[in-house]
């Protein structure tokens, strides 16, 4: 039986009332079965100790093409960076939405937590959509000329406020920007889209700047 011989490996006896000959068939299956795992007995002689100098195949191509041949120290650093730096430490998983901990990461049940109050908003916006025509009216107040056009037109609405938009291109406008409106009885308070705030009462002519 030679060094690169392939067999299945039938280890030799050496204890247990087994007294087999010490000669170079015994010798050289054991050779030829720590070859086959990648080191002999001469690279191990060749590395003095260290993973450095030893052959080994790499199954999964962390270093090398997949089962290229790379060496057992290349393998071991490769693994240790996986579990370093790529792997997830079980106590940074964190099993609520309450972490401030920018190295933690969500566990997987924090996925349905997300959805179910993602699901609760979306039928909350909706229903809220729904019962907008009941608690508040929406209208074109561009289609009005004056203030007062907006008292005479809206305030008899009662407890149900007017909301509408006012285009920045019409006399109504408090300055030139897209307005929105909110007429409730006695007072109109306006937001322009440049971030200022008007008021008017029902006998004004014009806007009051609040801001």
């Amino acid at each position: 039986m030679g060094m690169n011989d392939k067999h299945n490996y039938d280890p030799t006896k050496w204890v247990d009332n087994s007294e087999p000959d010490i000669d170079a068939e015994h010798l050289n299956k054991i050779e030829s079965a720590l070859q086959e795992y990648g080191v002999s007995i001469d690279e191990l002689a060749a590395a003095g100790g260290t993973a450095a100098k030893v052959k080994a195949t790499d199954t999964y191509g962390m270093v090398v093409e997949a089962l290229g041949e790379s060496t057992a120290q290349a393998l071991i650093d490769a693994i240790a960076n996986k579990v370093m730096n790529e792997l997830i430490n079980k106590n940074k998983i964190v099993n609520n939405l309450l972490a401030t901990d920018a190295s933690t990461v969500l566990a997987g049940t924090q996925g349905a937590a997300l959805d179910k109050r993602l699901v609760a908003t979306e039928n909350a916006v909706t229903k809220l959509n729904s019962d907008l025509p009941g608690r508040a009216k929406i209208a074109n107040i561009s289609s009005l000329a004056s203030i007062g056009d907006i008292f005479k037109t809206y305030s008899k609405n009662g407890s149900i406020p007017v909301i509408g938009i006012i285009n920045w291109d019409v006399t109504l406008a408090p300055d030139r920007n897209v307005t929105i409106a909110f007429v409730w009885n006695y007072l109109i308070v306006a937001i322009s889209s440049s971030g200022c705030i008007y008021t008017a009462s029902p006998n004004a002519t014009t806007w009051q700047k609040r801001n």
